[in-house]
């Protein structure tokens, strides 16, 4: 299975980058830009949505422990969010340094909040989706008809 990587800006500095498929050592690189901190002062965080990623082997592990390396050398850092378990239990072995490992969180939300109180903002959660509720006025009695069929019935 393919790697399917997309980039997401929730805040200047803090990014969420959505993983599905298998990331190995032939996918890795094609994740690699999306960890990389954009250029500019100052702290940048990334969450990584890992909960549809269905593999990861030891090079993609290497791949996020340098990213959250590269980033926490500024004061942000990595976050992986929705990890299976034995990813989350592969990441410090990989690492070598629980420093070094990126933290771990149950959800994208909980990533966030964290990430926002590591730089001062506050992190109420997304915004609500925008509701679509249907007009009902003005329909009574008549029948809406098509202007297409309309132009037709006048014709003879």
């Amino acid at each position: 299975m393919n790697l399917s990587v997309h980039l997401f800006r929730v805040r200047a500095a803090t990014f969420v980058v959505t993983v599905a498929g298998d990331l190995d050592l032939y996918s890795a690189p094609l994740l690699s830009p999306s960890l990389v901190p954009p250029p500019g002062p100052g702290p940048c965080h990334i969450v990584l949505a890992a909960s549809r990623l269905s593999f990861c082997d030891v090079a993609g592990l290497r791949l996020l422990t340098s990213a959250h390396r590269t980033l926490s050398e500024n004061g942000g850092g990595l976050a992986v969010a929705g990890a299976s378990g034995s990813m989350r239990r592969l990441t410090p072995l990989v690492a070598g340094n629980h420093a070094d490992a990126p933290v771990h969180y149950a959800d994208v939300t909980e990533a966030l909040r964290a990430c926002a109180g590591s730089v001062g903002e506050d992190f109420t959660g997304p915004p609500p989706a925008p509701r679509h509720l249907p007009s009902f006025r003005g329909l009574g009695a008549r029948r809406a008809v098509p202007a297409g069929l309309r132009a037709r019935r006048h014709r003879t």
